[in-house]
């Protein structure tokens, strides 16, 4: 149904994402293509576009926000790749895989160089100054990991707060725009911002539970890496923290060595052991505090699909 009340919306976003990524020089083209090619969810516009419609009416002169939103998640995604060492993402080869790393870290920074372009030419200043908060706040998180040499098991507390920064962050940003381009009150951008962090934070952690739990086939990407790459998240952190000592140590000796079955075997552990379990709860209470904030607003075909929307969220797990 979303693509019934946002069809217009949607194939405009596609038509001006598309032309965006256009280059006279064909080299830079084939990978821009590539780009293209991506089947994407089309989360953030869609959040975009409906928290419009939370508070008015969705408009499609807005549409170059959306390609930047999206720009900007794509250019995040193909350095993350980098960073992750991954072969595959949406069940084909990345970027660093079909070409170079210095390749995919350029291609990841040329799309950030268009994403500062659109930014700049926007007449909401709001576009320009979130989007730099959101680059400054992800790139200072996984600059902050990258400099971690020692075993370190976050809190819970730490855990929220990064993906809140390095993922909410950019949802966050699709929801609270959303307003801004719809001239919202400020009370109306408050809930819209707090829709979309919780709506992050709530994808980031299924995300994680898939590494544990998904189907390589169906997630598009390799699974079961996030441990080998130091990358701790809340399944891990809600049962390392419940262990008795000895066993802490095995987790941390295994870790450390990059212990291929050692991990392997703490990846079992924690899916038999509650730290799913725990992880779909706190997700789950991420959605519904959505839902509670965008009953909030009047009545209309938008909110209700909006519900909807992140009701289907859900279903990634399930």
């Amino acid at each position: 149904m979303i693509n019934g009340i946002l069809r217009e919306e949607l194939n405009s976003f596609k038509t001006a994402y598309s032309e965006v990524l256009n280059d006279s020089d064909s080299h830079i083209q084939k990978i821009l293509d590539y780009i293209k090619d991506e089947n994407g969810k089309l989360i953030r516009p869609t959040l975009f576009f409906l928290c419009q419609g939370l508070v008015k009416n969705p408009d499609i002169n807005t549409v170059s926000i959306a390609v930047l939103l999206e720009l900007l998640h794509t250019a995040s995604l193909v350095h993350d790749d980098i960073i992750d060492n991954s072969e595959v993402r949406r069940g084909r080869n990345t970027a660093k895989e079909i070409w170079s790393n210095q390749s995919a870290v350029l291609l990841g920074d040329f799309l950030f160089s268009k994403v500062l372009k659109i930014g700049l030419s926007s007449r909401f200043p709001e576009v320009m100054q979130t989007t730099a908060k959101i680059v400054y706040d992800m790139a200072r998180e996984e600059l902050r990991q990258s400099l971690r040499t020692d075993f370190y098991v976050p809190s819970e507390h730490d855990y929220f707060l990064n993906i809140q920064k390095k993922t909410g962050g950019l949802f966050e940003a699709s929801c609270y725009l959303g307003g801004i381009v719809s001239y919202a009150d400020p009370e109306q951008l408050d809930m819209l911002s707090e829709i979309g962090r919780n709506f992050g934070m709530a994808y980031q952690i299924i995300d994680d539970i898939m590494d544990y739990t998904g189907n390589e086939k169906i997630a598009g990407k390799n699974l079961k890496r996030d441990i080998f790459n130091g990358v701790l998240t809340l399944p891990f952190i809600y049962t390392y923290y419940g262990l008795d000592n000895k066993t802490k140590k095995h987790f941390k000796k295994s870790v450390q060595e990059r212990s291929e079955q050692g991990i392997y075997d703490i990846y079992d552990y924690i899916v038999n052991n509650g730290g799913i379990d725990y992880a779909k709860q706190k997700a789950g209470k991420c959605f519904s505090d959505s839902i509670t904030l965008i009953e909030k607003f009047d009545n209309s075909i938008y909110r209700k699909e909006f519900v909807q929307f992140v009701r289907n969220g859900l279903t990634r797990f399930k």
